[in-house]
This record gives structure tokens, sequence and C-alpha cells, in this order.
């Protein structure tokens, strides 16, 4: 998302989008006041605007006047996500306290902490990147779910998907690439373990073909 005249256009990450990172708490104090108002932000480090939802504005800081905002936001697919205005409050975030302006819009869903505060607030990114199995919500899902964390590749076996195409189109069979000798074999173990575990699968002839690219990784295996 990205601050800018009015008229001017800027991309802006929904706030229910599944980019943004993780959660955390801010402390949002009123200008005179010592009382804390603890939010919940999402941190989103791909929009360029910390956005307020009016319902939060309207429960926590109704008492402050908007003034007008020009900002011009948009979702990433081009919806329009209409600002109410921005308000000034002081923030603060462990032993960091600052001044900051926030944009209120009229959508539901997270408060989004943008790369604008990320640039004055230094956060504990050892504690927000930590990851833990204690979350009892977390751990039902994976035990409702163990087919689907397994280890290893699955497989989709409730549908069955078909291909239609036009009767216009002729089948394009392109030659097999030829490798160096040293590694034939080495790829021969790779084809190998991707149909031993269903990812290809053998045929005798096909009207189409394409051949496969071996690149080399990092590990000195290759990629098929």
């Amino acid at each position: 998302m990205k601050r800018g005249q009015t008229g001017t256009k800027a991309n802006y990450v929904g706030v229910e989008a599944d980019s943004a990172e993780e959660e955390l708490h801010l402390f949002t104090l009123e200008r005179g006041s010592r009382k804390v108002k603890p939010i919940r932000y999402q941190l989103d480090t791909g929009t360029e605007v910390s956005v307020l939802p009016k319902s939060t504005y309207l429960s926590l800081f109704s008492e402050k006047k908007l003034v007008k905002s020009a900002a011009v936001l948009k979702t990433y697919t081009g919806e329009s996500i209409p600002v109410v205005g921005e308000i000034e409050v002081r923030v603060q975030y462990n032993s960091q306290a600052l001044t900051v302006r926030l944009v209120v819009v009229s959508t539901d869903g997270h408060a989004l902490l943008g790369s604008d505060l990320l640039r004055k607030i230094k956060l504990d990114w050892s504690a927000i990147n930590r990851l833990s199995d204690a979350n009892p919500a977390l751990t039902t899902l994976l035990d409702q779910h163990k087919a689907v964390f397994a280890e290893g590749l699955g497989t989709v076996k409730t549908n069955c998907t078909k291909l239609h195409l036009c009767s216009s189109v002729i089948p394009k069979f392109c030659k097999a690439r030829s490798i160096p000798f040293t590694i034939k074999d080495i790829i021969g173990a790779e084809l190998d373990s991707l149909e031993a575990v269903g990812i290809l699968e053998k045929v005798s002839r096909s009207d189409w073909a394409t051949p496969t690219v071996t690149v080399p990784k990092k590990d000195e295996s290759y990629r098929s």
C-alpha cells in the first residue's frame, strides 16, 4: 500500500489477506492520557501504510477527530479500499514510544501494521519468528488432519480431472535431449525415484511429449 496525493493509485494487501506474516500486540496510548489500549495488529511487510478498521476506531478512538487523508488505497486485484480519514495516536512497543498516523478504512478485519511503522519501530523479531507447538488449537487441527500433514507427498484421490482440447489442436512430440554420460545413471535413478512415489507414471507410447530439463542443485544432486 502506498500513500500519495489524491488521484494517485497504490497497491494494498487487504485486511484479510493471506500474505500477512504474523500477529502481535502494539499498545496504543491516548494523547494526554496514560490509559493503555492494547490493539492486536497483523504484521504485513508488503503493506506500506498502517491501517485501522473503522470499527476499531469507533470502539477505541471515537473521541478523536478524523482528518482528511490523501491516501488512495486499492487491493492487489484493483478494488478500491474506502478511506475514512486519518488519526494521530501515540503507540508503545516494549520500551519504544512514538506518535504515528494511522489510516482509517471502512472495511472490517485486522488492524494492519505496515512498513511505514516498521521503519520507525524496532520489533523483537526473535520473538515474532519463534515457532511453538504448544498452541492447543494448532495441535487439534494437526490431529484432525494427520493424513494431510503426514511426511512425504500426497495425492488427490477423490476427484478425476480431464482436459478437453480443441479439435484443431495437433499433438506435439519433442525428442528427448541428450544428457552427459557421466550423469546418465544419476538421472535414471532420480526418474525411478519419482516413479516409485507416484509422481511420474511410465507409459509405452504417447502422442504428446516434452523433454525434461536437468538442473544441478547445490547438494550436487539433480532436479528433473
